[in-house]
């Protein structure tokens, strides 16, 4: 049975350097969606400002999904080489299909080493920025995010893409030709077929760690940062568990022509995965399919779009399992059948969605289908009471199929369920055991990590303006005496000169008064000790 995991690293002075942690729900969650694996680190969120590492993925209701978390020393490619170890011992060495990372060299350095099998895809958000900072041309950063999202063909991506270098006058960039020998981990024309859960940046990880600001501050201590982590987990699983309970509650409107396939979705797939399915099946209708070839073992078609003929796509359907495959690989890259499949399943009268082209991860039962009976205990002790009711309603739901078909079913789960529930009351009051009594094994003492210098921006402070002090009466600067009294502006219309002669005997008087044998002769020195002696409480 999967429980918490946790591993550590201690410097020469036995103070802690780098650390990872993980609870048995998250290690199970890996089990069922970890094919999809994205990470990134982020700065000032404790109190020794070391890079914080979240492990994210994306479940079945396609939000993200904590599988871990980590405190580095720093950000060297032997730090980031330990932590991917550590997570796949974690994980009990299951390899993520796919990688999304930003362009940091020690962590690629790391992947290639740690994940051999995993496929590794750079942040097209990243990428854009960088287009932008080192190519000051809108029109080629336009072009470019074009280039990375186009699922051209190989040979296609490299003509166009010499046209367009060609065009801004870019070829002897050197930033141009380092993006271009790297086009393997950007480009769509390289990566289309590798399931990424549509996924093609490291968004979520940047949207977690602006999530992360309501539960950190700079100044908490390993303990309470520990502590924060926990409930942010358990807000994550409580909104699991509504997004649960929203999608196998009532059913959704039926609004394409072909319903049996609506609402064979509406059935199977979690409330977001149907709208985005909808959608291809929306497509459908502008979709023509001409068979072109058969033999004992497939079909295969030719899809076209009306109005379009010039664009085509080929599906080949295989007979015996009934599996489609097209050469949009948008079922192997985001897991759903898309519209050119759809179309040749009314050509061929296909009664439903065959079960082959259902991806066990978008399921509403995904993690009931998957996850073995083991883990089962130990994910629910991490599932929030709304979590909980939400799962039992999902197991609940193929049962209600049943029971009303028949008066045999119904008296038989009527019966089940009062004996189940008796069970269940029994079991609900009795206590929970106590913990063994005796000694607890002292772990060795592991002292405070030591404050570490990261790459993280610091923090700018707010300098305002300094605004000079005004006259309340004149609003003007320079001095700060009202000018109430109809002597002071009978004064001020005579001239300043009289005024400041005045003052300037005044304050001499009052030097030579309390310093008679004063060394200050000259006008000058005068003039600075007054300077001194406006600012002195005598």
């Amino acid at each position: 049975i999967h429980r918490f995991f946790y591993e550590y690293t201690i410097d020469q002075e036995h103070r802690l350097g780098d650390l990872f942690w993980c609870d048995g729900g998250a290690r199970a969650d890996y089990a069922v969606f970890g094919d999809v694996l994205a990470f990134d680190a982020t700065y000032r969120t404790n109190a020794y400002k070391k890079p914080f590492v979240v492990f994210l993925g994306i479940n079945h209701h396609r939000k993200s999904i904590v599988f871990g978390f980590a405190l580095l020393s720093d950000e060297k490619e032997h730090t980031y080489v330990w932590l991917l170890q550590t997570f796949l011992a974690a994980m009990e060495g299951k390899q993520p299909a796919t990688v999304i990372t930003d362009g940091d060299r020690a962590m690629r350095n790391a992947i290639i080493k740690t994940f051999p099998v995993s496929v590794h895809r750079l942040c097209c958000w990243h990428l854009g920025r960088n287009a932008q900072a080192n190519i000051h041309n809108t029109e080629f950063v336009n072009d470019f995010r074009r280039f990375m999202f186009q699922p051209y063909n190989e040979d296609e991506f490299n003509h166009k893409w010499v046209l367009m270098v060609q065009k801004h006058r870019v070829e002897t960039n050197e930033w141009v030709k380092k993006v271009y020998e790297e086009r393997k981990l950007w480009a769509e024309a390289y990566l289309k077929g590798n399931f990424f859960g549509g996924m093609r940046s490291t968004q979520r990880s940047e949207g977690m760690n602006a999530y992360l600001n309501h539960y950190v501050n700079r100044k908490l201590r390993l303990r309470d940062f520990v502590k924060q982590m926990d409930r942010l987990m358990d807000r994550q699983r409580e909104s699991e568990g509504k997004d649960d309970f929203d999608s196998t509650d009532g059913c959704p409107i039926l609004t394409t022509h072909l319903k049996k396939y609506e609402q064979q979705a509406a059935d199977v797939y979690t409330k977001a995965v149907f709208y985005m399915v909808r959608e291809e099946i929306d497509k459908e209708g502008l979709l023509t399919a001409t068979l072109i070839e058969e033999d004992m073992l497939s079909k295969t078609y030719q899809v076209k779009k009306f109005g379009n003929q010039h664009k085509e796509h080929t599906v080949i359907l295989y007979i015996e399992s009934r599996k489609l495959s097209c050469t949009c690989m948008h079922y192997n890259s985001v897991g759903m059948p898309c519209s050119h499949s759809f179309v040749v399943m009314k050509a061929e009268n296909l009664p439903e969605i065959p079960n082959c082209m259902i991806l066990s991860r978008w399921r509403k039962d995904a993690k009931l289908e998957v996850i073995p009976s083991e883990f089962v205990n130990d994910v629910a002790q991490y599932m929030s009471v709304e979590a909980r009711v939400g799962s039992i309603h999902t197991a609940c739901r193929g049962l209600l199929k049943f029971v009303g078909k028949s008066i045999d079913a119904y008296n038989m789960a009527i019966i089940d369920i009062h004996k189940l529930s008796l069970r269940l009351e029994g079991m609900c009051s009795i206590a929970e055991p106590s913990g063994r009594k005796g000694e607890r094994q002292r772990a060795p003492l592991v002292k405070d990590p030591v404050v570490v210098l990261t790459k993280g921006a610091a923090k700018k402070l707010k300098v305002r303006p300094t605004e000079q002090r005004k006259c309340k009466k004149c609003r003007e600067g320079g001095h700060t005496v009202p000018l109430g009294t109809s002597s002071d502006i009978l004064l001020q219309q005579n001239g300043d000169s009289m005024l400041g002669e005045s003052l300037d005997h005044m304050q001499v008087d009052l030097i030579g008064s309390n310093f008679p044998n004063s060394q200050y002769s000259t006008t000058s020195d005068i003039n600075d000790y007054i300077n001194i002696w406006n600012y002195t409480d005598f």
